[in-house]
């Protein structure tokens, strides 16, 4: 990632006729560190 900083991300959920997904692409930015505002409230949007 560090090399070319770009994923491609796909979630898949559900099976058969009822099922979703999202796909995304783009560039990243790799962290060494969990951002302060996520580690104090995990459910935050």
């Amino acid at each position: 990632m560090r090399a070319n900083p770009w994923l491609a991300l796909s979630i898949i959920e559900g099976e058969h006729d009822a099922h979703a997904a999202a796909l995304t692409e783009g560039p990243v930015e790799v962290l060494t560190t969990v951002p302060e505002d996520l580690s104090a409230n995990p459910t935050a949007p």
